[in-house]
């Protein structure tokens, strides 16, 4: 977990969530590049934790790998049946994502996959901000 909330996570999770993320990648590998895999949520509030390897900003095609990557995340949400899902301004810390570009691909990639399909568990999605800026990119692109 290379990313601030990954990190984060890392710190609040403990020793039964970071086993299984270690038995995650023991089994599993590394998560593909756009790839999303999940794991109980343990001391979390969540039931289930999604992980993604999202793209970093230097990359080529950078912002159509990150919608593939949000796709996946949701996809996979709506295989677990989730009701609800908490998304972080993915790419916008380390990977090095203009905070508004990373918003208004996020946002994209979330109208896409409700317009593409044909019904859905998720009823709710949340952004979770680390900071004012991200949120404040964020509203922005929603306005948009």
């Amino acid at each position: 977990m290379m990313g601030d909330v990954g990190q984060a996570l890392e710190k609040r999770g403990g020793k039964e969530f970071m086993q299984e993320v270690h038995d995650l990648r023991s089994n599993h590998g590394t998560l593909d590049p756009t790839s999303a895999a999940v794991c109980s949520g343990h001391n979390f509030p969540a039931k289930w934790i999604i992980h993604v390897n999202g793209p970093s900003w230097n990359e080529v095609d950078a912002s159509e790998k990150l919608e593939k990557t949000m796709k996946n995340c949701l996809t996979l949400a709506d295989q677990k049946n989730l009701k609800s899902l908490a998304i972080p301004a993915i790419g916008s810390g380390r990977a090095g994502f203009p905070k508004q570009q990373a918003a208004q691909t996020i946002l994209k990639a979330i109208s896409n996959y409700f317009v593409n399909v044909m019904s859905s568990s998720l009823k709710q999605i949340y952004f979770v901000c680390l900071t004012w800026r991200v949120l404040a990119s964020i509203q922005q692109s929603s306005q948009n």
